[in-house]
């Protein structure tokens, strides 16, 4: 599993994805069903993605559960309820990424 881009940094939009999307973020290698978690580096939980199309990729567009931007710093991607295609159980991940404003 990835973040990409990783670091995000929102002043080279052209370097992170071409087109419209210039704040989102790319969950890659993911399980085919599985529960995103996104907390700060407190651990305050600021967005739940539900991951259900069976593909390994998501994306977020950096707006909390609160409807805000998030800031710059260390955030914590937290991968759980991992299940494969078959509907058998995965491990579960943590991942850390940063964003930079």
């Amino acid at each position: 599993m990835r973040v990409v881009p990783n670091p995000f940094v929102s002043y080279a939009k052209d370097f992170n994805f071409t087109g419209q999307e210039y704040n989102k973020l790319l969950f890659v290698n993911l399980p085919p069903y599985c529960t995103l978690r996104i907390y700060t580096v407190t651990g305050d939980l600021i967005k739940t993605i539900q991951h259900t199309s069976g593909s390994a990729d998501e994306s977020w567009d950096q707006v909390t559960e609160y409807n805000q931007f998030i800031a710059s710093g260390v955030y914590i991607l937290q991968v759980d309820e991992a299940r494969n295609l078959t509907g058998g159980k995965m491990d579960s991940a943590i991942h850390k990424f940063v964003v930079i404003r």
